[in-house]
């Protein structure tokens, strides 16, 4: 699987992680959207709606087409996604129940870690220096 293809699933696996976070509430858990009432449903989805088409963005006019900026782009985002990957399990651990967005968590860093390693052995290797 090419780093190209890598990354556009784990922008699939962000939608599906997603839809398990505003499917089963995950806003009502997070302070910052307290505040704002029969409004936070909406903004939350909202939010995650925008998070999901960066990533359809990031794929189509930097990662697919190899732009210079491609390679960052990808790193970028696994960083974000293995920190997902991580403190969703952590806080189900930590709870001791069920948080939004736990289930699909561990694709999320599963394929973070396969598109670095696709990100690593697709990079140029530098020229070797004869002596």
């Amino acid at each position: 699987m090419s780093m190209a293809t890598a990354f556009l699933l784990l922008i699939c696996l962000q939608a599906a992680h997603s839809a398990e976070e505003i499917a089963f509430g995950l806003y009502r858990l997070l302070p910052y959207f307290r505040w704002m009432g029969d409004f936070a449903a909406p903004a939350f989805t909202t939010g995650n709606v925008l998070i999901v088409a960066l990533g359809v963005w990031v794929y189509r006019f930097r990662v697919q087409p190899r732009t210079a900026s491609a390679e960052a782009w990808a790193w970028g985002w696994c960083l974000v996604e293995i920190g997902n990957g991580i403190l969703h399990p952590t806080w189900t651990l930590l709870a001791g129940h069920y948080i939004p967005g736990t289930a699909t968590a561990p694709f999320l860093l599963a394929a973070s870690v396969y598109l670095i390693s696709r990100l690593v052995s697709e990079r140029p290797s530098a020229p070797s220096i004869q002596a």
